[in-house]
């Protein structure tokens, strides 16, 4: 009876026994060993990242209180100067500074805002201007001119007839322009 024991334990231990060689050759251990040794460098890594964080969050706030403290003096000093500069008095009224005179641009300051949206390839702009100017300086020194770029700004937006027309209107209005084409 015993011997019928013995060798029904001895049948248990070698199936237990093929079982675990098949798991250690499956790789299933090896896998879930790899997948923890990953892990646990993923963790380290992201405790040093939060470390740093921590050091950077630090420097950040103490740079910022100094900047704070910095203006803060400054602006002390400021409105100690101003007090001392402007002692406050109680029997002045408070005078309003007459509003400057508001001065219509020169036919010069238009053309050369116009000429540099041209300049600066701007031409919907550019084109806009030289008939803006052209409307308000019909009697301008400078109206050969400014037809002349408006005519540019016509042909830089691919608009060719009008470019054409402007240009000859150019010719025909003022054929001693020196541009002239």
């Amino acid at each position: 009876k015993k011997l019928q024991e013995m060798q029904l334990k001895e049948t248990e231990l070698e199936a237990r026994i093929v079982s675990l060689e098949a798991v250690i050759k499956s790789g299933s251990l090896t896998d879930m060993l790899n997948q923890i040794e990953l892990v646990k460098q993923d963790v380290s890594k992201l405790r040093g990242d939060i470390e740093t964080l921590r050091h950077l969050n630090a420097t950040v706030e103490q740079r910022q209180k100094d900047l704070y403290q910095d203006l803060d003096g400054r602006l002390r000093k400021i409105e100690e100067k101003s007090a001392t500069n402007n002692p406050p008095s109680s029997n002045k009224v408070a005078e309003t500074p007459p509003a400057p005179e508001i001065k219509a641009p020169s036919d010069q300051e238009v053309f050369d805002q116009a000429n540099q949206l041209l300049d600066s390839m701007k031409n919907k702009e550019a084109f806009q201007a030289f008939t803006d100017f052209i409307k308000q300086f019909p009697n301008s020194a400078l109206l050969p001119d400014a037809k002349y770029g408006l005519a540019n700004a016509q042909f830089n937006l691919k608009n060719y007839k009008a470019s054409v027309g402007t240009y000859q209107k150019l010719l025909d209005q003022h054929p001693d322009f020196v541009k002239n084409p």
